[in-house]
């Protein structure tokens, strides 16, 4: 990353706090490995006395890299031809600064290789093998969490994978049904239980929100569930509309609203209205003028309305790549941050993309 643009962006993180995430992976849920390799490039999160860790791109993940997922506490990356796990910001290092207590935080397990898919959480990793076994680790919760899937997952042949908060995880196994841990009192705590189709069948594609989940079914419907009671706001998130209930090929689930992208490229957002406030959304460091006005369900820009190839969401923003592999950004960080100004080497070639909570990271070729 240029470090002109470095600069630019601490004077945009001079404030932060940190806001628990649900999931803002790519748009299955998680981000698979592709073909191509090349090196990340990261916009966002906190500054401690001028320093990022979220951009503070370790020299592993600089080439090599085939996928990226953006959490909440911390970055992944799949990188090489063994398909190795790196992560940063290293672990005597937090968000907020050096470590009180790096003993209790836990590292990518020894051996971890041939990864084909990743997920980061708030404070959680997980990890899928070619085999179908899922690994997980927690990153960085102090004192806390179990580095364990649950039997009937550990039993799978799991295909793809979600994490959350709190260390909630999703895995879709290969005869497209889905299992979730920790265990959640759907009938206590939240407004919809999962549907009898998820947990059957026919699933082809899962995302983990704050507290919603969505899975997008061989049919091309998505479906939700979770919504904690009480909130007006986590609801609406399930509330799937009519142009998301056929010809979707991707989902992505974010803080209280969702995301969905139709085989003709266009975007589908509901729940919460996503609005960049104070300015206009622009996706050059050179652009002063607004762009078209907002159109779509949920104010979805213009621009995303056509030509999109994968989608993430962050809390409160969402995430496109569009073709060509120019990235493009709408809506706010977690601290009001200027999330959606895309540095140069991110307007063209990106082939990933992946939105957290205060940060979002993208790869391109080096």
């Amino acid at each position: 990353m240029a470090s002109s643009w470095h600069r630019v962006a601490q004077l945009l993180c001079v404030w932060c706090a940190y806001v628990f995430l649900g999931t803002s992976l790519n748009a299955q849920g998680a981000a698979a490995a592709a073909s191509q390799l090349g090196k990340v490039i990261a916009l966002g999160g906190p500054s401690y006395n001028g320093y990022m860790p979220a951009m503070d791109i370790p020299p592993k993940a600089r080439s090599g890299v085939r996928a990226v997922a953006a959490g909440g506490l911390h970055s992944m990356a799949i990188v090489g031809k063994r398909r190795l796990v790196v992560e940063w910001p290293p672990l005597n290092y937090s968000w907020w600064g050096p470590a009180p207590d790096p003993s209790t935080y836990t590292s990518p397990p020894k051996g971890l290789s041939g990864v084909q898919a990743i997920a980061a959480g708030d404070a959680h990793s997980l990890a899928l093998l070619k085999s179908g076994k899922v690994v997980m680790w927690m990153r960085q919760l102090l004192g806390g969490g179990k580095d364990v899937v649950p039997p009937a997952v550990a039993a799978a042949k799991v295909k793809a994978i979600a994490a959350g908060r709190a260390g909630f995880s999703m895995a879709l196994t290969r005869n497209g049904s889905v299992l979730e841990w920790p265990a959640r009192d759907y009938a206590a705590n939240f407004t919809r239980p999962p549907p009898p189709e998820v947990l059957s069948g026919g699933v082809r594609a899962v995302a983990a929100g704050w507290d919603h989940c969505l899975a997008l079914l061989e049919n091309g419907t998505v479906v939700a569930w979770g919504g904690a009671k009480g909130s007006g706001a986590s609801v609406r998130a399930l509330n799937v509309p009519p142009t998301a209930l056929s010809n979707v090929v991707a989902i992505a689930a974010g803080y209280q609203h969702s995301m969905a992208l139709l085989a003709n490229g266009t975007v589908v957002a509901w729940g919460a209205t996503l609005s960049t406030p104070g300015r206009a959304t622009c996706a050059a460091l050179s652009c002063r003028h607004p762009p078209p006005p907002p159109a779509g369900l949920n104010a979805v820009p213009a621009i995303a309305l056509s030509n999109v190839t994968a989608i993430s969401a962050g809390r409160d923003y969402a995430m496109v790549l569009l073709r060509g592999g120019q990235v493009f950004v709408w809506g706010k960080s977690s601290s009001n941050l200027a999330i959606d100004l895309i540095p140069p080497e991110a307007s063209s070639q990106v082939f990933a993309i992946s939105a957290g909570p205060m940060h979002w990271l993208a790869v391109r070729p080096v």
